[in-house]
């Protein structure tokens, strides 16, 4: 397979796992956003530590960014430059449990290829220890 068609498989792959599935504040709803924003940030900057940081182990989201590691250590020496951001107009509470729901949009370049896709979005969150974690 050549690279470009390995790339292209790559950002198909990554934009189906979006679709299928990121200071202190002093409200619920503040800390889910931070912890939302946050996810998507760390996905960008592709640093999956941080990323597995905001979730639940073994929950979908962690297993997710597990999976984005390991799709973008097969690109090898290609640079792979992945935007994602996500906008929450709705934050829903229920004691330990929430979800989170607005638009994402990500853009993913590299190899001469670039693909975009957006959509609506909803990631559902537990608080665990204290702290919001994607679940």
């Amino acid at each position: 397979m050549g690279m470009t068609k390995k790339i292209f498989v790559l950002v198909v792959t990554i934009c189906f796992l979006l679709v299928v599935v990121g200071c202190t504040p002093s409200s619920d709803e503040a800390q889910i956003e931070l912890v939302v924003n946050g996810f998507a940030s760390a996905l960008s900057n592709q640093n999956w530590s941080k990323a597995r940081s905001y979730c639940v182990e073994g929950s979908t989201y962690y297993d997710l960014v597990d999976q984005f590691e390991d799709l973008f250590s097969q690109a090898g020496d290609v640079d792979i430059s992945f935007d994602y951001n996500i906008n929450i107009s709705n934050v829903s509470v229920n004691n330990s449990y929430a979800t989170a729901s607005g638009t994402y949009s990500v853009v993913i370049s590299g190899g001469g290829i670039s693909q975009d896709d957006s959509g609506n979005i909803t990631m559902s969150l537990e608080k665990v220890n204290g702290s919001w974690k994607l679940s």
